[in-house]
């Protein structure tokens, strides 16, 4: 059974998901999807052109940055600040940082925070995601996190 981690954009159309399947060695193994709708810088952003899917197998997540971004997210909820977290290990071929983080000039409230994920590795060059999200959907994903942790440790 996979504990799936999902951050939402606000809009509905852009996520990533973490899947956490079991715990081997003090690493939490499972996978990463992120998947949404692409604009491209220079349009305009009612012009939609494609939709995009990353999806990376065999992940291996470090248990204890998890615990610390969700402490994170749990803070973040009561008083907003950034957050940046490493979560995969050196065995997984990748680093995968998420980040949540307020921009004033494109989003006017803290309750709606950018989420980015940052991907490099392999043969991926570095590469990021990044899309609005509101505070429900960072309660929801800290919830999940928690879920996860709990069961696989």
């Amino acid at each position: 059974m996979a504990y799936e981690c999902k951050i939402a954009s606000n809009s509905g159309m852009a996520s990533t998901t973490l899947a956490f399947t079991y715990m081997q060695d003090q690493v939490l193994i499972g996978s990463l999807r992120s998947e949404g709708d692409f604009w491209p810088q220079q349009s305009d952003i009612t012009d939609k052109t494609r939709t995009y899917l990353l999806q990376l197998e065999n992940v291996h997540f470090h248990p204890g940055a998890i615990q610390l971004l969700i402490d994170d997210l749990e803070r973040w909820l009561t008083a907003p600040q950034k957050i940046q977290r490493h979560v995969s290990t050196a065995r997984s071929g990748v680093q995968i940082d998420l980040v949540f983080f307020d921009d004033s000039s494109v989003s006017q409230s803290s309750d709606k925070p950018w989420f980015k994920l940052h991907f490099s590795g392999m043969d991926l060059a570095d590469a990021e995601i990044v899309y609005i999200v509101d505070q429900s959907c960072i309660q929801l994903f800290c919830q999940d996190l928690k879920t996860a942790i709990n069961a696989l440790s």
